[in-house]
This record gives C-alpha cells, structure tokens and sequence, in this order.
C-alpha cells in the first residue's frame, strides 16, 4: 500500500500525531517563551546600564577637565594674591597662561582677564579688548557683549555656549569662566578656557555614539549649557519632569511625537552640573531585540524540526495498523477510519462468524451420527465396509 499525506486524515493517526506534539513541542515552546522573555529583560536592563555608563564616562572626562581648570584658577589665584614680583611682568604671565592652555587635556584657548585696565591676555599676546572684540579669530565666534559681561561680572564657575551675535544656532566654543582669585568676594579678575565645540562634540559621539536622541549638560540651576539635539525632538518640560527622578542610574519614560523616548541623567558631585540623556527606545533596545528575534528564530526553526519528526514518527507507527486495517476491511478506506475500532470490530466479527462455524459443524456431527444410529437400527447398514 502507497502511503500519503492522507494519513493525517486517520483519527488514530491524529491522536498519535497529537501526543507526540503535546510531549515535544509544548516544553520547548514554553521555554523558549520564557527565555525570549529572559533575554529581552537582561538586554534591556544591560543596555540601560551600558549607556548610563557612557554617560558616567562622559561626566568623568569633562569631570577631569575641569579640575584641572579649577587647579590652574586656584593656582593663579595664589600667585596674584600672593603679590609675587614676577606676576608683574606680562611676559612671565604669558608664559604661565602657555602652561595652563598646554597641559590642559581639552584642545582650548585660555585667556585671563583683569577687571581693571580692560585688557586681555592670552598664550601669546596682550591686547585691549576692544582690539580683541575685532580679531578676525574671536568676532565671528564670540557674542561679544555676553562674553564681556560674563568676564565682568562672574562670580562662580560658569560652563557656558557662546554664540554670534544674532545666531540662533549654538555657539562654536564651549567658555568655562572662573573668578581670580576664585575664592574673593569682589574678584580682580576672570581666567577662561574656550573649548571648540566640535572637539566636545566628537568627545560625546565617541562616548555615546550616533544615538538619535539629545544630551544636555545643565549648571547647578538647570541652565543649559551644552546641547547636542540628534533628533530634533528638544522638549524642556520633559527634562523639568524627568530631573525630578533620583539620581543612580534609574530610567523615566515619556512618549514625543508618536515616539518613545527613555531618559537618563547623572549627576556630578564635584561640580553640580547634570548630565541628561534621552534616547528613542528603538535606538536604545535595537540589540536586544534582535537577540530576542534571532532567539525566536531558532526556537521557529527547532519548533518545524519537531513537527517533521512528530509527523515523520507518526507515519512510519501507524503504517503497519494502516496495512492491518487495509487487509482486513479491504472495502473500507482504512485511513478515514479508527483504526483501533475498526480492528475491534472486525475481530468481534470473526469471532462471531467462528462461533456460528462451530455450533454448524456440531450441529452436522450430531445429525450425523443420529442418521448413522438410525440406519443401523433398520439394519440399513450391516456390513464393515458400509459402517465405516
């Protein structure tokens, strides 16, 4: 007999194809739901964690950097206050300024600012600052007027972006500005390091990568002073709400056009400024949700191999009652039947059909010998021969 699909149509057949998918597939498919599950928890917990330590690592940098301002103003602050003799010759001031702007780790422009003579010294240089107002390095980069307020009137370190006059762009410098001596109450003077932007830039990209969201970097009074918008979704009413979440790594979420957005800060405790991170959930759990898929996909693909093999099983068990069922009930279509209640049935039949064989045969036998009684009587039968 040729054996087809047309097994699957065959209730015996199903109940076996049934049992074997019920002990095979069920657990694994359980399984593999949790552990999809599993790993799309501990990915994206890992994720969380792995950018919430790029961000740690973004503050720590700029953490550095500005202890070593903090150090190059503390020891500028003494020098002038200690009244020393060589602080009076600007060229020796000069040098020290060349000293600060060199070891610095941040590629940047140190320029010191007394509040009385309205003159500027950088690395190289001294200058009025009406002529430094008119440099071709500094006109198109500085907004002027706020630069020269701040270097007049700052009385606390400030991180701060500088801008054109009438640029509503960002600025191209970030400007950490610093009283000297920094711990007077009416300070002499102002010590700045500008930083080029692009350089902070490229520092957050190699740290944070291409993430598609947007990171502030706020003073202790929630000023922005630094800005990088991936995505152009800036929103500063969901940074108010989300920097009322406490610090240590926790991650708050909020829904900006259609799209959701994770938001993660830390904070430093040396300086007091807030480093605040939001990024597309998309973006953020792209990795763990391909490991998630690829999971599904294995467990897809071991799920079809148990199916082929329950199937394949099924058919190579069923075969010989299929056989059975066909040479014993030739006019019935043994693979639209139950096999087992047919074989029954056929059996009960058989075992009738034997019984009313044998009650036949006695019922002969008795026939038999009373005719054979009979004729013996009459002395129909006299000789041997005809006895037997």
């Amino acid at each position: 007999m040729k054996l087809s699909m047309e097994w699957l149509q065959n209730q015996t057949a199903r109940k076996y194809l049934k049992s074997y998918l019920t002990i095979s597939i069920i657990p694994v498919l359980v399984l593999f739901v949790v552990g999809c599950f599993a790993v799309g928890i501990m990915g994206n917990r890992r994720a969380e964690q792995s950018m919430q330590a790029e961000l740690e690592l973004l503050k720590n940098d700029l953490d550095a950097s500005i202890t070593f301002m903090e150090s190059s103003t503390s020891h500028l602050s003494g020098m002038l206050s200690g009244g020393r003799e060589q602080i009076a010759e600007e060229e020796q001031l000069l040098q020290q300024i060349r000293v600060y702007q060199e070891s610095c780790q941040l590629p940047c422009t140190v320029l010191y600012y007394p509040r009385e003579g309205n003159r500027i010294y950088t690395s190289d240089e001294v200058m009025g600052y009406e002529m430094f107002q008119r440099s071709g390095g500094w006109r198109d980069e500085l907004d002027m007027i706020q630069f020269y307020t701040k270097l007049n009137t700052v009385q606390r370190r400030t991180l701060l972006t500088t801008r054109p006059i009438g640029d509503d762009k960002t600025g191209s410098y970030l400007a950490y500005l610093s009283p000297v001596p920094s711990l007077a109450a009416s300070p002499s003077g102002s010590l700045a390091f500008l930083v080029n932007r692009q350089y902070f830039d490229d520092m957050v990209k190699r740290d944070c990568g291409d993430f598609g969201g947007y990171l502030l970097i706020l003073d202790t009074f929630y000023g922005i002073s630094y800005a990088m918008d991936q995505c152009g979704e800036h929103d500063l009413e969901l940074v108010g709400e989300a920097l009322s979440m406490p610090d240590g790594g926790q991650v708050a979420f909020a829904e900006i056009d259609g799209e959701t957005f994770a938001f993660l800060r830390t904070v430093s405790t040396n300086y007091g400024f807030t480093y605040f991170y939001a990024i597309p959930t998309s973006v953020l759990y792209a990795e763990s949700l391909r490991n998630v898929w690829v999971l599904a996909l294995i467990g897809c693909s071991l799920l079809m191999t148990l199916i082929l093999a329950a199937m394949l099983t099924t058919a190579h068990n069923c075969r010989p009652f299929l056989q059975l069922a066909g040479d014993l009930i030739p006019d019935v279509q043994p693979y639209r039947a139950d096999l087992f209640e047919q074989i029954r049935l056929q059996y009960r039949s058989m075992e009738s059909q034997n019984s009313r064989l044998q009650l036949q045969i006695r019922d002969e036998s008795l026939r038999g010998r009373q005719r054979l009684l009979s004729e013996l009587l009459h002395g129909w039968r006299g000789d041997r021969e005809q006895l037997t």
